[in-house]
């Protein structure tokens, strides 16, 4: 029923302390996070769309609104390979955006013997994910706790992005990109999902292609609709406006990669969907935690009662070199476990070491 993290994501003591000093800081910032919206559709919702011929219909917001600032449409189509009819939730700055607040984030920092260091609690997305990404970087602490404070002291999530990317002049560690940036997202939604409104909206995604296209959750795929390669779908950052006429096939094939042609959408069996252009890394993990809230029928407190409830929401990281609550024994025996080469023994060394390791 659920996918849990193959990995542990591990941080040195070092870039630890550094997060925790950061956060403490931005504290004195006041967040402006972008204006959460819910999501536009009800049982009620008409189609914006509907072919007769291919059975595709479409349903929300297309196109950003005064009242939107954003998109979130559900698109029912007929799979090419399978035949099968199902559904695709595409959003784009609001609803499950990294950039809204979204009920707050939480990583729990713990010991290699289980002991708690700490905790990260941050109410923007963003601001955790690039304040971890800051932590990975290739560099000295010093270095790597410069780019955090930018980061958490940034007042915007898009001044948080900006501080970590290509033209910050930051190099980051190939752990981060390889698998552990994934791992982080993962953990923000995680953890969200202990938010009963950010449960809910999963939900709401779920119960709508169930109820208005008859399509099971199963067969339901959440895409991040914007031109990034990693995260979303990697369509155009500028498409033709909506005329008069509404949605037409023409403005679909200039738009909608989803909507391209045979071949754009690759269909993935563990859960989520990729394009020739896009990885879709978050529309597949909030694919993944849709599809644990219908196991639960959208009932939050059972959902939170259960042991694989339990396991989703917990985002540990595990603090390399940190020894709080082990006997000395133990501790020497961890510090050689984290550190096998003679040049690296000890505590000491472990707690400068500068990366997150598998």
């Amino acid at each position: 029923m659920f996918q849990t993290l193959e990995k542990a994501v591990e941080i040195s003591v070092g870039r630890f302390e550094n997060l925790m000093k950061a956060a403490e800081a931005g504290k004195a910032v006041a967040k402006v996070l972008r204006v959460q919206k819910p999501i536009p559709l009800s049982l009620e919702s008409e189609a914006v769309y509907w072919n007769k011929e291919t059975g595709t219909k479409i349903f929300g917001v297309v196109e950003a609104t005064e009242d939107f600032d954003g998109t979130f449409f559900v698109v029912f189509m007929r799979n090419a390979k399978s035949e099968k009819m199902e559904a695709f939730a595409v959003f784009s700055r609001l609803c499950f955006s990294n950039f809204c607040g979204n009920g707050g984030v939480k990583a729990t920092f713990v010991s290699k013997g289980g002991a708690e260091m700490g905790a990260l609690e941050l109410e923007c997305g963003e601001h955790f994910f690039h304040g971890f990404k800051g932590g990975c970087v290739d560099g000295t602490d010093e270095v790597s706790l410069e780019a955090v404070l930018k980061v958490l002291a940034a007042a915007k999530p898009g001044d948080a992005k900006s501080a970590t990317n290509r033209d910050s002049g930051l190099k980051m560690m190939k752990e981060w990109d390889e698998w552990v940036s994934t791992k982080v997202m993962e953990g923000i939604v995680r953890s969200q999902m202990a938010q009963e409104g950010y449960f809910s909206k999963l939900w709401k995604v779920a119960e709508f292609c169930k109820e208005l296209g008859g399509v099971e959750a199963s067969d339901v795929h959440i895409i991040e609709g914007t031109d990034d390669g990693t995260w979303g779908w990697g369509g155009p950052r500028k498409g033709p406006k909506l005329g008069a006429e509404g949605v037409t096939e023409e403005w679909l094939a200039a738009t909608m990669p989803l909507m391209m042609g045979e071949g754009v959408v690759e269909f993935k069996e563990a859960g989520g969907v990729e394009f020739k252009k896009g990885q879709n890394k978050l529309g597949k993990i909030l694919t993944t935690a849709m599809r644990a809230v219908a196991a639960f029928g959208g009932d939050h407190a059972a959902f939170m009662a259960s042991e694989g409830g339990i396991e989703m929401v917990n985002f540990k990281v595990v603090v390399v070199g940190a020894f709080g609550g082990l006997s000395p024994k133990r501790a020497a025996e961890e510090a050689a476990e984290d550190a096998p080469e003679a040049k690296r023994a000890g505590v000491e060394a472990v707690g400068r070491t500068c990366s997150y390791l598998n």
